[in-house]
């Protein structure tokens, strides 16, 4: 079943030397996928496919996760704070990868 709807990240930033700014990023999913998935990420790598129709991929790490997460190897991740992801259309896949040991608990939501 395709899901519809929205995502909006919306806030404002002080102390910028040009004073304040007030940034908005808002995403329209139409025809979107739908799925969280939980996964464990080993030094191996995880690979997650991206369905046709994907907006967004969103990951979260466990809130007590001290192991450094990467996207696609080259991409290091916050180890407890999620991660909006937009792939492009041509994208079909990417890996989870943990450093150190493996990462138990991380939820992948693709929209």
């Amino acid at each position: 079943m395709a899901i519809t709807g929205s995502l909006t990240l919306q806030g404002t930033l002080l102390g910028l030397p040009g004073g304040s700014k007030s940034p908005f990023v808002a995403w329209t999913i139409t025809n979107g996928v739908g799925t969280i998935t939980v996964v464990d990420v080993p030094t191996t790598g995880v690979t997650v496919t991206v369905p046709t129709n994907t907006t967004l991929a969103i990951i979260t790490p466990p809130t007590g996760n001290t192991n450094a997460l990467r996207l696609n190897t080259d991409t290091p991740l916050r180890k407890t704070l999620p991660t909006v992801y937009s792939p492009d259309t041509t994208v079909t896949s990417f890996t989870l990868t943990a450093t150190g040991s493996t990462i138990s608990g991380v939820e992948v939501n693709l929209v």
